[in-house]
């Protein structure tokens, strides 16, 4: 299959009638036509490398590959970047489409597309600490109660899911009762006050709408709770509720960033917010956890 050409020479993939790795390979349905019997069969085309062909050595068309395989085949190279593969860009004058059930990265986050609705793209968050549904085999968490509109750059697609995952995915995100988190081991009890970590403490978050930037700190009785990073820039530390739909992750602090910020909520002034009283407990269980990680650090 031809991609590009100059003066003297054509640039193309190779193709065959026999199956090689899935990896590399395009599926050209009914892409070959025997001479003899007349039975078309499918036809593969190998992405791993770009072969130079003298024009002068062509003797004729054989098929013209359809809009839609050109589109897919663009996809498939785009996923393709670790490979060796020579020509790695997208096609030129092709318009290149997402689809539900990519993975994408958009303003340093990941997300698996959810809803396409003309030129409207939305995902979920995808995390690999928690999440309602696990995707198997790619250590990611798909987070459905956070669902925004997002735009994604072409050469940010990870992951191409195949039908099944697809339908499965889609059968858990239509189910009912979304409550969220089904914790083990991230869910911590301090003086009889049960709270869980759905970021790591510490990630910090920002508004879509406003650019506010907070910093997430624990979610309890199913509530999420931050603190504004402009006001701990200005030494005021005070414990608020925020809306995860409208925020997108977009860096974290450093151990010692977060061991400041913990201490700054557990300074007097601090203790002493009305605000702040019914979490001191969560914040001083996090501020021991933190000091064990800094030791083995």
């Amino acid at each position: 299959m031809i991609i590009k050409k100059d003066k003297d020479y054509l640039y193309g993939y190779a193709g065959s009638t026999k199956k090689k790795n899935p990896k590399i390979q395009y599926t050209l349905k009914d892409g070959h036509k025997d001479k003899k019997t007349g039975a078309f069969s499918d036809s593969y085309l190998y992405l791993n490398n770009v072969y130079r062909i003298p024009i002068q050595n062509i003797k004729g068309i054989l098929k013209q590959v359809s809009s839609k395989d050109l589109i897919q085949i663009q996809r498939k190279i785009q996923l393709l970047k670790n490979s060796d593969v020579h020509h790695i860009d997208l096609f030129e004058n092709i318009e290149f489409t997402f689809e539900i059930g990519d993975i994408v990265k958009y303003n340093t986050s990941l997300y698996f597309l959810s809803k396409i609705q003309g030129d409207k793209i939305y995902g979920y968050v995808c995390s690999n600490t928690n999440g309602d549904i696990e995707l198997k085999g790619l250590n990611l968490f798909i987070n459905t109660d956070i669902e925004r509109k997002i735009e994604p750059n072409p050469h940010s697609l990870k992951y191409i899911f195949n039908t099944n995952v697809n339908r499965y995915v889609n059968k858990q995100l239509k189910k009912e009762n979304k409550e969220v988190l089904k914790l083990k081991e991230d869910v911590y009890i301090s003086r009889n006050i049960q709270y869980y970590n759905y970021y790591p403490l510490g990630t910090i978050l920002r508004d879509i709408n406003t650019d506010e930037e907070i910093v997430y700190l624990f979610n309890y009785r199913k509530r999420p709770y931050c603190a504004k990073l402009k006001e701990m820039y200005n030494d005021n530390y005070s414990i608020w509720q925020y809306s995860p739909k409208y925020y997108y992750v977009e860096d974290e602090l450093t151990l010692l960033g977060i061991k400041d910020m913990l201490e700054g909520f557990l300074s007097k002034k601090s203790r002493n917010k009305e605000v702040n009283k019914p979490f001191i407990p969560i914040l001083e269980m996090e501020y021991k956890k933190l000091k064990k990680e800094i030791k083995k650090v």
